[in-house]
């Protein structure tokens, strides 16, 4: 979204609080309110509940903060206590909030239901309610769900808290295709009998599933990422397997044992029959979600085309007049894309398709969704080129021919085929072979790791053929013919291929079945000051003339980055008497600047394992250094602990105690996601605006620069990908890359790191030996 409007929508926001805030005042009647749900306030309230996955053990935090309620921004009043036991029983008393809404969080470890045993990682739950005739809240996994869905109700779509409630719970129990009219999700205990109980129950168990305690809080997230904004989860592979579990749990006694599991705690008067909906589920989804293949890695063709495109882009659009069908199309950079699959299938018009493309599975509807799927031949128009009066040439399988201008094919009227020079312009344009197919790959649909898809290109997983024999679907990877053959075999032509955040150059079979994507003869004609959505990153006319505006400037000294009207304290890191600017923000401390340790004698773990960018130490003077994964945790320190060593690094995973050191100074340590998400909520309900908050007023490319209204002075300083040299890949003054604690359990080579990336923010799994930004937290 432009920041100019967030920053105005803000404004009309703040000025609609302080409207209503006069209003209430001003009540004729004296009583506080009025008829908005925000408009009231609470006085002394004491609340109590129980927080739930299984139960949040003793001494979990629990914390209570207040919310306007048409706009979610925090009214900066918090209030905060401890789990009493390990029944996640809870109480806050004389809670006092200038509105009826609030947010209530659940941080901790927790009692799993498929172990029976306290989790091996903390958990962060959140549940958001109207306290007006309330003095019960549960937090639990139904009003975690429900929450970014709520949320986006509220702001974007302008409904009331109440009735955005009852849509996101409808919603919910829809995905788990379970029917009742129950009561609050907030109202609803593991503990007891009753229907809804027993839904929260199924649908508890079934998030986790199979899935380690660990990855929990990450499956979470993957599920906001479909359902915050449709209300349906568009993930079949992630259904799928939870339906494979849930038949396999009945079959096998699991439901039975985690029934004993909950009965062994001694905190249930009676456990609902959470069985039945475990069990309906895996019937119903495993009939809904065949596969076509064995790869395990399914595509969900229940999503609409429409759903694959990214909001916050405007669009264009063409009509092909050749069978009437409309095709969203977009500019990134110098080029007009397709935003979308062709769906061209007339063979009595263009004989060169007829045998030669298919809907995926033969089903005309994956066509709807995906465009069709044709060979390299089709895709040229072999015939029409074969039967050229003036040069007839035979091209296809075995034959190869010689395109000496633009290749129309089967593109519409006014666009062409693009050959691998043009995949290049725009791979280079998104940020090189590594990182562009993150940014070009649709926001829904890719296996586990879905696109930012900044440009609106929305690139997603339509399945392919191979040659003649089955339908192939990965949703993983994305394949789209070039007009380009492999000059070293007649037999195969080339394509660009998506596989989660790279995107490269294959060639393979041309009777293979891929997608295909035209670019516009006609080049774009955006300037560095368009107002157009891809202002950002636009271009000339030629690809020749485009200069990137996205370098950073190391001329910066550190301190302009800070804003002079934050009081800022410091600390001085003993072990080499650099000092560090530091700043609260809600209840946490953090470093606000970049960690620029260095010590390799010291501290063994940083040899060869981190690096000022460019391998210049005026770098580091400007931002810190850049560090492996290996390195912040101080693995060598670990290894030779000698009551537990440990060996954690690049391919292994290891445990850390709560507010683990590694290479932060004394009394602060190294943050796990769970940390970042808090700062995240602190400064902003709205994860993508949240960066706007943490970001340096200046450094930031044109409209990404920051209000860094809270003084966490977050500024790009480029990165260090794995062993290559840093000259190949150049420093982007868009994003800034920070580590976590945190790992990816399922891919021991990668740990979790912090973006911020043009106001918004976000966590992506990172190969462990590259190098990113460090800023330490507070004991």
């Amino acid at each position: 979204m432009n920041r100019w409007l967030v920053k105005k929508w803000f404004q009309i926001a703040e000025t609609l609080i302080v409207g209503a805030m006069l209003w209430a005042c001003s009540d004729d009647k004296g009583v506080a309110g009025g008829t908005t749900e925000d408009a009231g306030i609470i006085a002394e309230l004491n609340v109590a509940g129980v927080a739930q996955k299984g139960p949040f053990v003793k001494g979990s935090v629990v914390s209570v903060q207040g919310i306007n309620c048409r706009t979610f921004e925090l009214t900066g009043e918090f209030y905060e206590t401890t789990v009493k036991s390990n029944g996640g029983d809870y109480e806050i008393d004389n809670i006092n909030l200038s509105s009826v809404c609030a947010v209530f969080e659940v941080s901790g470890y927790y009692l799993s239901e498929l172990t029976g045993t306290e989790s091996s990682e903390k958990l962060t739950l959140r549940a958001v309610t109207n306290l007006k005739n309330r003095d019960r809240v549960n937090i639990n996994v139904l009003t975690h769900l429900e929450y970014e869905r709520v949320k986006y109700l509220v702001i974007v779509n302008k409904m009331s808290l109440a009735d955005a409630k009852k849509q996101a719970e409808k919603e919910i129990f829809a995905v788990f295709n379970i029917k009742g009219d129950f009561a609050e999700p907030e109202d609803l205990n593991i503990f007891e009998a009753g229907d809804g109980n027993a839904a929260l129950l199924a649908i508890s168990v079934m998030m986790q599933a199979e899935f380690e305690d660990t990855t929990l809080e990450e499956h979470f997230e993957r599920f906001n990422e479909f359902f915050a904004k449709n209300g349906v989860w568009y993930d079949s592979y992630a259904k799928l397997e939870i339906a494979k579990w849930a038949q396999k749990a009945a079959a096998d006694g699991k439901l039975d044992s985690i029934r004993k599991n909950i009965e062994s705690w001694g905190f249930a008067s009676e456990i609902p029959s959470f069985e039945t909906y475990v069990k309906n589920f895996g019937e119903t989804a495993l009939v809904k979600y065949p596969s076509v293949n064995y790869s395990g890695f399914y595509i969900d063709w229940s999503i609409p085309k429409e759903a694959y495109l990214n909001p916050e882009i405007k669009y264009d659009s063409i009509v092909d007049s050749r069978d009437g069908q409309v095709y969203k199309t977009v500019t990134i950079g110098s080029q007009v894309w397709m935003a979308q699959n062709l769906n061209y299938a007339d063979s009595v018009k263009t004989p060169s398709l007829l045998k030669r493309s298919w809907c995926f599975a033969y089903k005309s509807e994956n066509c709807d969704v995906a465009g069709r799927l044709y060979t390299w031949a089709a895709i040229i128009d072999s015939v029409k080129l074969a039967t050229d009066s003036e040069k007839p040439q035979k091209c296809g399988f075995g034959e190869s021919c010689v395109f000496t201008e633009k290749m129309r094919g089967i593109c519409p009227e006014g666009w062409h085929l693009p050959d691998t020079t043009e995949w290049k312009t725009l791979i280079s344009f998104a940020g090189g072979d590594d990182i562009a197919g993150e940014r070009l790959e649709s926001h829904i649909g890719m296996y586990e790791d879905s696109g930012t898809d900044d440009f609106g290109f929305s690139a997603f997983p339509a399945g392919e053929k191979y040659r003649d024999q089955s339908f192939f679907e990965d949703s993983r990877d994305v394949h789209f013919w070039t007009a380009s053959e492999e000059s070293k075999d007649d037999r195969t032509s080339c394509s660009a291929d998506f596989f989660y955040a790279s995107v490269w150059f294959s060639c393979g079979f041309k009777d293979n079945g891929h997608s295909v994507r035209c670019v516009r003869d006609e080049p774009a004609a955006v300037s560095l000051s368009s107002s157009s959505n891809n202002a950002v990153l636009s271009s000339s006319s030629s690809d020749e003339a485009y200069v990137s505006p996205r370098d950073i400037n190391w001329s910066i000294p550190k301190e302009d980055h800070l804003n002079p009207n934050i009081k800022y304290d410091s600390i001085v890191d003993k072990r080499d008497g650099q000092v560090y600017k530091t700043v609260k923000i809600g209840t946490q401390v953090w470093m606000a600047q970049n960690l620029n340790y260095a010590d390799s004698v010291n501290t063994p773990s940083l040899l060869k394992r981190n690096w000022c960018y460019g391998d210049k130490s005026e770098n580091c003077e400007f931002g810190g250094r850049l560090y492996t994964w290996a390195a912040a945790v101080d693995s060598i320190k670990l290894a030779n602990d000698a009551e537990n060593p440990q060996f954690c690094g690049y391919l292994t995973n290891c445990s850390f105690p709560a507010k683990y050191q590694g290479i932060c100074p004394e009394g602060w340590h190294l943050p796990d996601t769970t940390e970042w998400r808090t700062l995240i909520f602190q400064v902003s309900n709205d994860a993508s605006v949240a960066g706007y908050k943490l970001a340096s007023r200046v450094g930031w490319f044109e409209e990404a620069n920051g209000t860094d209204d809270y003084g966490f002075s977050a500024y790009p300083v480029g990165d260090k990908y794995r062993d290559y040299d840093f000259s190949e890949f150049a420093p982007d003054n868009r994003t800034a890359f920070f580590w976590s604690i945190t790992e990816n359990t399922r891919d021991k080579q990668l740990g979790y790191s912090f973006r911020i990336f043009y106001g918004g923010t976000g966590y992506t799994g990172d190969f462990k030996d590259s190098g990113f930004s460090i800023r330490c937290i507070k004991n």
